[in-house]
């Protein structure tokens, strides 16, 4: 028995080799970016100047069968490829074509493409024969893959008779929206200054090219963002334009309502790269509607402080899932030969998936009864 899995096979990567696999590519139009392509935090792959028939890959730390894949356009439309293989190997020299796409001209939106692919690769490459029109570069935003799931799963059981399966902490996406304007579509971008032609919001617009830059020389300076509804921020990065405008020592703070809360503290932070990511990871319980980077040192003698782009992600806890002893749990919620199994982090979230329960009116009654002593509760919730 085997399924089509709905989550994506490639974590969001931070650098072409964390946190997982290793990405490459035949031409890239500035070093060390390839990784944009799998990170979802607005960049993208582009090709070397006048390289337009390139490839992009992903090697995982073991072969899977990827079933389906899903491109992101650019933000260019007539970089985007028009005609394509994608193809899977396990040596990096001797390449399958998996699947083999032309003529597509018209780029809105994402597209996925189902395979029917059941062989196992632990490498796997979109390779472009032709983009849209663009006489210099070709590029893709993003680049996903799913895989066709066999039975090579598992679950954890004590040997009382539960079944049990652990799903890991995991980053969302970056929350902030990409913004248009420092209110537009949602939320607000401030600042405690900036430059003509440099607002805030160019720090979520998508692009490193346009960057949010202080009025003055002045220290210290701050740009925040607040959202619709409080969030629980765990992680952020920070993207160069002008590296020796970016911050060196600061602050990323939470506004409880009264007053500015420090939840992570940065000093000497200098090796930055343009156009590169760097990611700083706190260990935050709180929700807060704003939250800014408090600038206090930038990485230059008299300059302005700049940043291109930031993104904000919230941290999903792990939880421990208790199951019926049935074969459609172990097909839904069993966990993949392969897949790391954290022990060594608290797990203070656990779920329970009751599958039996009796008819009362035109409702159902689902029963569970919970050892408070083996489980103590703080909080519970029904789904």
């Amino acid at each position: 028995m085997a399924y089509l899995s709905n989550e994506n096979a490639i974590p969001i990567m931070t650098s072409n080799t964390t946190p997982l696999g290793v990405i490459s590519a035949s031409s890239v139009y500035t070093a060390g970016t390839e990784w944009n392509a799998f990170s979802n935090n607005g960049g993208e792959w582009r090709t070397a100047t006048g390289q337009i028939q390139s490839w992009i890959r992903y090697d995982f730390p073991r072969k899977i069968a990827i079933g389906k894949y899903t491109i992101v356009p650019s933000g260019t439309a007539n970089m985007t490829t028009k005609m394509w293989l994608f193809e899977g190997s396990n040596d990096g020299v001797n390449w399958t074509v998996l699947d083999n796409q032309n003529n597509h001209t018209s780029w809105t939106n994402s597209k996925d493409f189902i395979i029917p692919n059941k062989v196992s690769y632990s490498k796997y490459r979109v390779n472009i024969v032709e983009n849209n029109g663009h006489a210099v570069w070709a590029a893709i935003r993003q680049l996903m893959m799913y895989e066709y799931v066999f039975d090579d799963k598992f679950l954890i059981s004590p040997e009382n008779g539960r079944f049990f399966s652990l799903k890991n902490a995991k980053y969302t996406s970056n929350l902030m929206h990409t913004m248009t304007s420092n209110t537009a579509p949602a939320g607000e971008m401030t600042a405690s200054s900036n430059y003509g032609g440099y607002e805030p919001f160019k720090i979520s617009d998508g692009s490193k090219d346009s960057t949010w830059q202080s009025s003055n020389y002045a220290l210290p300076q701050w740009v925040g963002y607040e959202f619709t509804e409080k969030k629980k921020i765990n992680r952020y990065s920070l993207t160069p334009r002008f590296t020796e405008r970016m911050p060196v020592d600061w602050t990323f703070e939470g506004w409880d309502g009264n007053t500015w809360v420090i939840l992570d503290t940065r000093t000497g932070v200098r090796d930055w790269s343009q156009g590169v990511s760097r990611y700083f990871e706190f260990k935050n319980h709180e929700l807060y509607i704003k939250y800014r980077i408090h600038i206090t040192a930038n990485n230059g003698v008299g300059v302005y402080t700049a940043i291109a782009e930031m993104t904000m992600e919230s941290l999903i806890p792990a939880v421990l899932l208790e199951l019926p002893n049935d074969e459609q749990s172990f097909i839904n919620h069993g966990m993949i030969k392969g897949d790391a199994v954290v022990l060594n982090e608290q797990i203070n979230k656990r779920a329970i998936v009751e599958e039996g329960a009796t008819t009362l009116g035109a409702g159902k009654v689902f029963q569970r009864t919970i050892d408070t002593t083996e489980i103590p509760i703080k909080k519970v919730s029904i789904t």
